[in-house]
């Protein structure tokens, strides 16, 4: 009784002793191996981190463009067309960016996402509670500036508000993208008016950075 005793507890020491056995000489044969792949995959990790501020570097002023252009608000899908960006690294960029500049991220009703930034442009704007959009007031302009824009019509609508760019797309039901691309085309007024809800052109007032309604019919 005392010798199988003894022969199960000698197993039972071996059975624990093996696994680490093996262990030690997996690591003595491969430790070379396993460094190496250790080395690699750190010397990888360095390469892309490398990489992706190289190309925050590059995308800063294009950024800050568009910043400008937009009184702050700003899509994916407005970085991705004005650098030739896949969306999903325009939209990494942004992050990172609201989170360094403290910005605000929101989902629009027709799920794209906005992200707004503290600007000095935007400083005096007024932000609404619900969509944080901000409207300008076309009489806080001077007579001088609005008579510098072709046709606008003061008389049939005295208390129309100017627009910035992201509330002119919401208005037309369009991207910010789409309003970059089109608002210095001549033809800009007659796209807009069939895209507006209730039949109003546009035109961009460069100077200002606003969109103000115009009459058309030239009366």
């Amino acid at each position: 009784m005392t010798g199988q005793g003894i022969e199960k507890g000698t197993a039972g020491i071996l059975i624990l002793i093996l696994p680490f056995a093996i262990g030690v000489v997996f690591l003595y044969v491969a430790w070379r191996w396993l460094l190496g792949a250790a080395v690699l995959l750190l010397a990888l990790q360095v390469w892309q981190q490398y990489q992706w501020r190289t190309l925050s570097d590059r995308l800063a002023p294009t950024f800050n463009q568009l910043l400008k252009e937009n009184q702050g608000c700003l899509t994916a899908v407005d970085l991705a067309l004005a650098a030739d960006l896949r969306i999903e690294t325009a939209r990494k960029f942004l992050v990172q960016e609201a989170a360094r500049y403290g910005g605000q991220e929101k989902t629009t009703e027709s799920g794209d996402t906005v992200y707004y930034f503290l600007t000095a442009s935007a400083i005096g704007s007024i932000f609404e509670a619900d969509d944080l959009a901000t409207t300008i007031d076309v009489e806080a302009m001077e007579e001088a500036e609005l008579d510098a824009i072709p046709q606008f019509n003061k008389v049939a609508m005295p208390r129309s508000l100017a627009l910035i760019q992201a509330e002119l797309a919401k208005r037309l039901s369009v991207h910010s993208g789409t309003i970059t691309k089109r608002k210095t085309d001549p033809s800009f007024p007659e796209w807009s008016c069939k895209k507006d809800p209730e039949g109003i052109a546009w035109r961009y007032a460069p100077k200002q950075k606003l969109f103000v309604p115009l009459d058309l019919s030239g009366s």
